[in-house]
């Protein structure tokens, strides 16, 4: 019988990130290729099957606040 993990919610900062990379590369699929991280991991961690590690965590919440930062800029 397989293990089920337990579901774990992403904190909020995460959440938001997440969500603007979404935004900003129009699907999560882009959003993780972005990232450098395979689709399916992503999938994982987004959608809380897997933990999140806080160095990752970081790591995309930095990465959506460069994002955003560019979109911003390009369109001043």
């Amino acid at each position: 019988m397989a293990m089920v993990r337990e579901k774990q919610s992403l904190p909020t900062d995460v959440q938001k990130a997440i969500q603007t990379l979404h935004d900003i590369y129009g699907d999560h699929s882009r959003a993780a290729e972005e990232l450098g991280l395979s689709i399916t991991y992503y999938r994982t961690l987004r959608n809380g099957r897997y933990r999140l590690p806080e160095r990752t965590a970081n790591y995309i919440i930095l990465k959506s606040k460069d994002a955003a930062a560019k979109v911003k800029k390009s369109t001043k």
